[in-house]
């Protein structure tokens, strides 16, 4: 699933040229918490693009160009008529909070599932939605694998991650979690 036109149309690009055209199914549609529209912030920067509108998007820090309307489900709409998945990847920039609302009946599911998430507590004007996204994910059986930090920029432009192996607790706790200083992708599993 995936908001945005420009980037759908780079996937379907991608997919045809590697032949995978049986394997990935693309769908226009953005994940959120609740069914219905949305509205989107496009970025000039494709990874970037929104539909929570955070403190950088009201402080001006992130340049959008336009603003979109796009069609938003539930993971667990999306899902129904579905097997559970064993992978899902979000990097929807502070929308994680949200999104999770709509996906409980996917995350108490009893199969062995991954999720792949990059989580934006720096992003939100306060932190308190992030814990009970973290505590949700730790309620329903998931621990993480894996946590790399978005501390320094630069850093992470090179290529020098900093793996680190801290429990769904000790981020809850963490003060770049609780004071939200930082960004993270985090591999979290439910065995």
């Amino acid at each position: 699933l995936e908001p945005s036109p420009i980037n759908v149309e780079l996937l379907k690009k991608n997919v045809a040229a590697n032949r995978l055209d049986t394997t990935i199914q693309i769908e226009e549609k953005a994940i959120a918490g609740q069914n219905g529209t949305m509205q989107l912030l496009i970025s000039g920067y494709s990874n970037l693009n929104t539909t929570y509108r955070s403190k950088l998007v009201d402080g001006k820090q992130i340049p959008f160009l336009k603003t979109i309307e796009v069609e938003a489900v539930t993971i667990d709409d999306y899902l129904k008529d579905k097997r559970a998945p064993e992978l899902i990847k979000m990097d929807i920039e502070g929308a994680e909070v949200e999104v999770v609302k709509g996906m409980q009946r996917t995350l108490g599911c009893t199969r062995s599932m991954s999720l792949f998430i990059e989580i934006h507590p720096q992003l939100l004007d306060n932190t308190a939605p992030m814990l009970d996204f973290l505590r949700t994910l730790m309620l329903n059986g998931f621990e993480t694998l894996a946590v790399i930090s978005h501390d320094d920029f630069y850093r992470n432009i090179a290529g020098i991650a900093r793996v680190e192996h801290l429990s769904i607790m000790e981020l809850i706790t963490d003060p770049r979690v609780t004071n939200g200083t930082t960004a993270f992708e985090v591999f979290f599993h439910k065995r």
